[in-house]
């Protein structure tokens, strides 16, 4: 098998230093149209779009208004009746005005207005927790985009290594020096290669445009991701775990269990009949005499046929069921928080190591490689499975790093941040 003559390696050896060192070109770019956007920034741009204000705005409007219609009592009636008789001879006209108003005695509208109280908490709540949502869709959003970048980034290297080793080869076919099959093997590899890349760029482009289109950019271009894909460490578990009952999905939760309870209190005193006080005044006209006077009213019902034990019974079930989902639910937060703080807490260990050794490996592996082969030491079939080995290195590790920042993405769900609520 032909090979680079001794007089060549000398170029070779050079051509070949070359290629080690743009093995991991630098991320950042020098086009002053390119700016740089990191995640802070991002969900400071997210919040500050009119559609997250307007929803929670309208939640606490909508709460506010509930509680005080809830709370508030019924308006006074008023009655004005005009009665005339007449016959055999005599005349007799009667005006009367009412006025009725219903005493809460009970306090019934009290208990209902902490409940309209509750129920407007939680879809506040509930709103929140959409906000947080829509934070959370931002981060994988941003991360997914930074993560196919990247992966294009590590392709588009390898690419970049084979088309160099293919221009000096092409040379060495030409002089007589080098094998042809050699040649048309790494060109193989560099489609196979550039293929990949290709659907990677795609995967990129879109995630990229999905990102802009969430942050209402449009179609402006030129976004360089600054924050890294390895996550930083996870909050501590412990206090992870104390604030989980301020996270908005459990508030919600909580308050319509207070809205059940309430509605129940309710209920139960309903006991005590709802009194009507009337006030009046009467004025009789008889056979050219006038009579006047003051008339007092009180109205109360009888509960011979509705009682309302099935309310009753009704808000009581209630605030069981509700009472067992508030249960369940925590449970199930809690349970998710510690597996996923386990996961993030393990995966970003294994990533940073795994990293550190692969880029080390590759580098002495390409070096290798390529030395070997340029001394007749190694075939092209065993330079291309080196190329094949620390690329898929390379790409494994980055996966790994991935999956350490989409747990990370994952428990920060759980993570309280008091500006966004």
């Amino acid at each position: 098998m032909m090979r680079a003559s001794v007089e060549g390696r000398s170029a070779w050896h050079a051509a070949l230093l070359m290629l080690i060192c743009a093995a991991v070109p630098a991320f950042a770019s020098a086009d002053p149209r390119v700016q740089e956007l990191s995640l802070d920034q991002a969900e400071a741009l997210l919040m500050s779009q009119p559609h997250i204000s307007q929803r929670l705005a309208a939640a606490r409007a909508g709460a506010s208004g509930e509680q005080r219609a809830a709370g508030r009592w019924a308006n006074p009636v008023l009655e004005l009746s005009d009665e005339s008789v007449s016959g055999g001879g005599q005349s007799e006209d009667e005006r009367s005005i009412w006025i009725r108003q219903s005493l809460d005695l009970s306090r019934v509208r009290r208990q209902r207005s902490l409940a309209a109280a509750a129920e407007g908490g939680a879809r506040v709540a509930d709103t929140q927790h959409g906000v947080r949502l829509l934070i959370q869709q931002l981060r994988n959003s941003y991360f997914n985009a930074l993560y196919w970048q990247q992966r294009t980034r590590l392709l588009a290297d390898a690419r970049t290594r084979i088309e160099r080793l293919i221009t000096m080869i092409t040379e060495q076919v030409a002089r007589g020096e080098t094998a042809q099959f050699d040649l048309l093997r790494l060109e193989q590899q560099q489609v196979s290669v550039s293929a990949r890349e290709a659907a990677s760029a795609a995967r990129a482009d879109r995630d990229h445009q999905r990102l802009l289109a969430l942050l209402g950019l449009g179609t402006q271009q030129g976004l360089r991701l600054t924050d890294p894909l390895i996550p930083p460490a996870p909050p501590d578990l412990v206090s992870l775990l104390e604030q989980l009952p301020r996270l908005p999905v459990l508030r919600a939760a909580q308050a319509r269990l207070d809205a059940a309870q309430a509605s129940l209190r309710a209920e139960q005193r309903t006991r005590i009949p709802e009194i009507t006080l009337g006030l009046g005044h009467r004025t009789v006209e008889s056979n050219g005499m006038e009579q006047d006077g003051a008339l007092v009213a009180l109205e109360v019902p009888l509960p011979l046929f509705d009682r309302r034990s099935d309310q009753r019974q009704i808000a009581a079930s209630n605030v069981e069921s509700t009472t067992a989902e508030l249960t369940a639910l925590q449970q199930q937060v809690a349970g998710d928080v510690r597996g996923l703080w386990a996961a993030a807490t393990r995966l970003r260990g294994q990533a940073m190591r795994i990293t550190e050794e692969a880029e080390r490996s590759s580098s002495a592996m390409l070096m290798a490689a390529e030395t070997g082969y340029a001394e007749a030491e190694l075939s092209v079939l065993q330079l291309t499975d080196a190329l094949d080995t620390v690329l898929s290195t390379l790409l494994n590790a980055h996966d790994l790093t991935w999956a350490a920042r989409a747990a990370h993405n994952e428990l920060h769900r759980y993570t309280l941040d008091d500006s966004n609520e």
